[in-house]
């Protein structure tokens, strides 16, 4: 029986990938318009264990070792497919399209569920707020644990008086800071709000000696 699979490389021992998988090696291939045609195959399926990784953020690399070179990076909570492991790093299928490598002590077999991020509590928040639903399309994190950015629906913003605008932007402001105190951070920070053609509308910081020093643009 034949198989043709398409390929980009050719040697004189091939890898096959089938559906998306290595599934063995065959030495009777031949090259003819960029595919293999293969006069015997055995397919070989590879199980695998499912992965969770547990540090901040990981170093994939193309063998078990710390000189090759760095692939990409996962970050907590990513899910990895494990093949084996040996001399204490994991062999893993790298999404890819090739077989990449993790230090064991850096995956955990036990389930690790994603970390929310600063920014993505902020906009959960907002979302469960409906005051904000209206006018509130996202928001950017630009300095880490201090600054953020809102943009909002310029028409909604402008439909408010001042001084509900100028209460909107506190709130805004005010819940950035509390979840900058909960996660450990001091609650002293910076939000611009912006429209969805980035405009700048507001600007709201703390003040050095405590308070709120809001600006309507």
């Amino acid at each position: 029986m034949l198989f043709l699979i398409s390929c980009q490389k050719i040697s004189s021992t091939a890898n096959v990938i089938w559906n998306g998988k290595q599934a063995g090696k065959s030495s009777n291939a031949l090259h003819q318009n960029s595919t293999l045609v293969l006069d015997s195959l055995q397919i070989e399926e590879k199980d695998t264990i499912d992965g969770w990784i547990k540090a901040n953020v990981v170093n994939v690399r193309s063998g078990p070792s710390t000189n090759y070179e760095v692939l990409f990076q996962l970050e907590e909570g990513d899910k990895v497919d494990l093949i084996k492991e040996a001399s204490g790093w994991w062999e893993i299928i790298n999404p890819r399209d090739s077989i990449a490598y993790i230090h064991k002590d850096l995956v955990s077999l036990q389930e690790i569920t994603k970390p929310v991020t600063l920014i993505e509590a902020y906009v959960s928040m907002l979302r469960l707020a409906d005051m904000y639903n209206e006018f509130i399309i996202r928001a950017e994190e630009t300095i880490p644990g201090f600054a953020v950015h809102v943009f909002v629906k310029r028409s909604a913003w402008y439909s408010e008086p001042v001084w509900h605008r100028e209460s909107l932007a506190q709130a805004l402001f005010t819940g950035w800071l509390t979840l900058l105190q909960k996660s450990g951070r001091q609650p002293h920070g910076r939000l611009t709000l912006f429209d969805e053609f980035g405009n700048s509308l507001a600007t709201v910081s703390s003040k050095l000696f405590g308070g709120v020093k809001i600006i309507l643009h």
